[in-house]
């Protein structure tokens, strides 16, 4: 359970993180990618985030990761760059995939797969 401190923390992280993968994308990324940043979650103390990105397409993901993993240290940087003057500390930054779009896709596809004879949907009309 988060505090009010680190929801208010967090969403300025995933505003400003937005903000720099829109802006320096192709650099930091390279072409070819649709990401977002879906959640970022905080330590207590404030010094370590978690950023959950989504990505599209789903098919390049470890080619993405590689690529935003060198640059870890400029997003990090350029992050400082915005928040300086609001946070005492820049926070150590994790990137995770967010698998959300996934599930939804296994589960969509199993309910797909769901056969149900015409006789049993008869018997609760």
């Amino acid at each position: 359970m988060s505090t009010t401190r680190q929801q208010k923390f967090s969403k300025l992280i995933q505003k400003e993180m937005g903000e720099i993968l829109r802006l320096n994308g192709i650099q930091l990324y390279g072409r070819g990618f649709l990401v977002s940043v879906t959640d970022v979650t905080s330590s207590p103390d404030l010094s370590y985030i978690k950023v959950y990105l989504s990505i599209f397409p789903v098919e390049n993901r470890k080619t993405f990761f590689s690529q935003i993993s060198e640059h870890s240290k400029e997003i990090r940087r350029q992050l400082g760059d915005r928040i300086r003057k609001q946070v005492r500390h820049i926070p150590e930054i994790d990137f995770f995939m967010d698998e959300t779009q996934d599930y939804a896709d296994k589960m969509e596809n199993l309910f797909k797969s769901i056969h149900i004879p015409k006789s049993d949907i008869e018997k609760f009309n």
